[in-house]
């Protein structure tokens, strides 16, 4: 837990797209679009489905570990 806290920003919300139903769902997509994140990593149905917003890959935590696994060989 120590390396993700490391690794993690504030980041100020400034957009507000309606990319899901929940508005719940919406506030993290903002967030990750604000914060230029890569990915969102979910198990929510509704953001997976997105597959992909404003150039951000929405994965489940199983296929996040096997990229951060792909990119340590």
């Amino acid at each position: 837990m120590d390396f993700i806290i490391r690794l993690c920003r504030i980041t100020i919300l400034k957009s507000k797209f309606k990319a899901v139903k929940d508005p719940d769902d919406d506030i993290v997509v903002n967030t990750a679009y604000d914060g230029k994140a890569a990915y969102i990593v979910s198990g929510d149905k509704e953001v997976l489905e997105l597959k992909q917003f404003g150039g951000i890959r929405a994965v489940k935590a199983s296929e996040m570990l096997r990229l951060i696994e792909g990119s340590m060989v």
